[in-house]
């Protein structure tokens, strides 16, 4: 299993202080016990670390636990114990009335289904970046502030390129003939022909392309006059041979705001698991994939900026 699926870029030019081990004490992760409703922090990767180095960058895993009692269950509890309560001759005040609800939802607490969402940061100070893996930038946040009361400080900002989803559609509309088209990607960043496109007209529809060539005149001269929210990428190594090897696949998305990430992140390499060193394992991947994220977002800053 891959650790990164998707990618909510930041940037910042804080490092990681040498003493992280003693930093992270206070904030690991525990299991959710019973009658509690959240809980959170920074999980072990190996043994006895919570974080993995190298070079100039660290991996952490944040964890969040998280359960609520079923509201109608808790009522239809409260209310038979509150009947029971009142038949024993028992006087219902509101002190009274409050104990017993929080007893039901305490009670159904227990059966409540536990949420789990997992974050991976990966922290490149060379770079200047942060690479979160959370479904959604709000989870990815939640990690950072955590990762900032542990540390003490960080200050972070998502990484911004303002108009993308215009000229993203611009360069997917650009004249494919002239090579002189102010809307270029590096060699290193494609888009399939019949990749997946998802564009938003004027009037605010929301249009997909899927199974036809983006580079048909129809489909450009539409695409002309949209924002592109959603766009197919591949990251390729163009062999000696001409051949092209695709060494990472992902969809790319954008919103008004200028913010960009990645998502359904497919890349050849090592993957964490459960067999052989587990260090070696993130290592490993550690590698591949900042190398990966910081191909991808270099050749991105090329045609946006």
């Amino acid at each position: 299993m891959k650790i990164f699926r998707s990618v909510f870029p930041y940037a910042t030019a804080d490092k990681i202080p040498e003493n992280i081990s003693e930093c992270l004490l206070g904030h690991s992760h525990s299991n959710l016990r019973e009658g509690l409703k959240s809980s959170s922090g920074f999980v072990l990767l190996t043994e006895n670390e919570h974080f993995i180095r190298v070079d100039h960058r660290w991996l952490f895993k944040y964890v969040s636990e998280s359960r609520k009692a079923n509201v109608h269950s808790v009522n239809a509890l409260y209310q038979e114990r509150l009947q029971k309560t009142s038949e024993s001759g028992r006087e219902i005040t509101g002190e009274v009335a409050e104990e017993i609800r929080e007893q039901a939802t305490r009670e159904m607490l227990k059966y409540s289904p536990i949420t789990v969402s997992e974050v991976f940061i990966l922290f490149d100070e060379k770079a200047g970046k942060i690479w979160c893996s959370g479904n959604t930038p709000a989870k990815c946040e939640k990690a950072l502030t955590r990762l900032r009361r542990a540390i003490g400080t960080l200050k972070t900002a998502p990484l911004i390129f303002d108009n993308a989803g215009k000229i993203l559609a611009r360069y997917l509309s650009r004249d494919l003939h002239s090579p002189l088209s102010v809307y270029q990607l590096p060699e290193c960043l494609q888009v399939p022909e019949h990749g997946k496109a998802v564009a938003i007209g004027n009037d605010g529809e929301k249009v997909l392309f899927d199974g036809i060539s983006l580079r048909e005149n129809a489909v450009r001269e539409m695409l002309s006059s949209m924002e592109v929210t959603a766009l197919e990428m591949f990251l390729a190594n163009h062999c000696l041979d001409r051949t092209v090897e695709e060494i990472a696949h992902f969809e790319l998305q954008s919103t008004s705001s200028g913010r960009v990430n990645l998502k359904g992140l497919s890349y050849e390499g090592s993957a964490a698991d459960q067999e052989g060193d587990a260090s070696h394992h993130y290592a490993t991947e550690i590698i591949i994939i900042s190398r990966i994220f910081n191909q991808v977002f270099s050749g991105l800053r090329g045609l946006f900026v």
